[in-house]
């Protein structure tokens, strides 16, 4: 049910295209972590009924690596529950 759930948990994830330099990354994750914690955005966010909530690259980067390193039978199944779209 975890392995479920982590797509729903982690949301719209934003991405950087690979190859990206470490610096640019963390300017990028700084930025973001900062924005999400705007009180202005979050009361516009609110009274738009658009619920938000932050992660962090790094928890997001866990949720993906245990969704990847599962056993081949598991994967096997996950496919039928979690649909990758591009």
């Amino acid at each position: 049910m975890a392995i479920r759930s982590s797509p729903l948990t982690i949301g719209r994830a934003f991405a950087a295209p690979p190859g990206t330099p470490a610096d640019r990354v963390k300017v990028l994750r700084e930025a973001f972590a900062k924005t999400m914690q705007d009180k202005e955005l979050l009361a516009d966010a609110q009274k738009a009924k658009i619920g938000m909530s932050y992660i962090s690259a790094e928890e997001v980067a866990k949720m993906f690596a245990a969704l990847m390193q599962q056993p081949p039978e598991v994967q096997k199944e996950m496919v039928k529950y979690i649909k990758f779209e591009g």
